[in-house]
This record gives structure tokens, sequence and C-alpha cells, in this order.
């Protein structure tokens, strides 16, 4: 109750504890906070439990995937005989 008193006095959209947690734990991992960091911030005893806010840093993934560039299939007619 206390949390939703405060929310709502601050015009913040209507959100869970759960979700701040998140918030915060996706938003050190995507400013390169280390993950065992992240785990002690958000009081995590296992790295498993602050996995899933590794996979949320899409723009770093992004940043580190490969390109499709050669192993898309080629077009007939190409003159590659393919």
């Amino acid at each position: 109750n206390v949390f939703n008193k405060y929310r709502f006095a601050l015009g913040l959209p209507r959100c869970g504890f759960h979700d701040l947690r998140r918030a915060l734990g996706t938003s050190l991992v995507t400013t390169g906070t280390s993950v065992t960091t992240v785990a002690q911030v958000l009081g995590h005893r296992n790295l498993e439990s602050t996995k899933q806010y590794i996979n949320l840093d899409v723009e770093h993934l992004l940043g580190v995937g490969l390109g499709l560039e050669g192993f898309m299939p080629k077009e007939e007619g190409d003159g590659d005989g393919i």
C-alpha cells in the first residue's frame, strides 16, 4: 500500500514492486554491470535467478550478432549455376 501511495502521488503508471526490480536488473545489465553484481544488488543467491535479466539486453545482443550475408541461397540465374 505504501508503494502504491507514492507511485500514485508521483503520477507513475500502475505497476508492481517486482516490475521495479526487473527494471533495475535490466538497467544494470544494459549498462554493463557484471552479472555477479546484479545478483548481489537483487539479493539473488543463485546466478540462475539473475540470468533472466541478461537476455533482455537486446541492444547489446544485436551488436554481437552475425549477419546472414553469405548464408542466403543464391537466386536462379546469378551466374553460379545453382
